[in-house]
């Protein structure tokens, strides 16, 4: 019986620099798909962290609108009314010392009504019977409530012993630039006849001067404001 030989088949496979290239894609492609990941996750945790911020400044403003609902309010039956300049007064680029003294310009009554912007740092202190009162933003951001030990004139002499209490607004402390300006606040006080809400027609509780609050927010990178008609002066 005849048989024939076939000569064996010769196995074919890739070539190293084939195995190079397809390695290479390879890794390009799972580096485009990590990076996609990535930035997916950090807009992800940008959005909740802006979200959250926006809420707290809305919260900020909300006890700052109450807290001025009260300023220069007085128990007493003959106080006199209270003015700007000695009862009422703003500053602009304040600084707060460690003896609790303020620096800083204070606004003159013929200037009310120019915004000051978030940022700049600034403060607005009242007198309310024999206790003072405050809000503070300073320059890195936030708002604060203020007191003071004193009742000396001017408000901000250091004899009056300013302290920082309750953070409204805390200030940024993240290092994404979307969220770096979030919680920085400006103050416009206005020399002007207003009222509160709801008493539009009544001829009482007429006050001299409002404050306007603009707290800068994370949402569509808009500022939310907040309008107080101080009643009491």
């Amino acid at each position: 019986m005849n048989m024939s030989i076939r000569p064996p088949t010769q196995q074919q496979g890739f070539s190293l620099v084939e195995l190079m290239v397809t390695l290479v894609i390879s890794l390009v492609a799972i580096i485009s798909i990590l990076s996609l990941f990535q930035g997916m996750t950090r807009n992800s945790v940008e959005v909740k962290v802006g979200a959250s911020l926006d809420g707290d400044v809305q919260l900020g403003l909300l006890t700052a609108h109450k807290l001025l609902q009260g300023a220069g309010f007085s128990s007493a039956a003959d106080a006199a009314t209270p003015g700007y300049g000695t009862d009422l007064l703003l500053i602009s680029k304040a600084r707060l010392d460690k003896s609790g003294a303020f620096h800083g310009t204070p606004v003159a009554s013929k200037s009310l009504g120019t915004p000051v912007k978030a940022g700049a740092g600034w403060a607005l202190l009242w007198r309310s019977g024999d206790t003072l009162e405050g809000l503070y933003a300073p320059a890195k951001g936030g708002l604060l409530t203020l007191t003071a030990t004193g009742g000396a004139t001017p408000l901000t002499g250091s004899s009056n012993n300013w302290q920082t209490n309750t953070a409204l607004i805390a200030p940024p402390s993240v290092d994404s630039a979307n969220l770096a300006s979030t919680g920085r606040v400006g103050v416009t006080l206005a020399s002007s006849s207003c009222q509160p809400p709801g008493l539009a027609a009544e001829s009482v509780n007429t006050g001299k001067f409002t404050v306007t609050l603009a707290a800068n927010g994370y949402a569509a990178g808009a500022a939310q404001v907040s309008t107080t008609c101080l009643v009491n002066f």
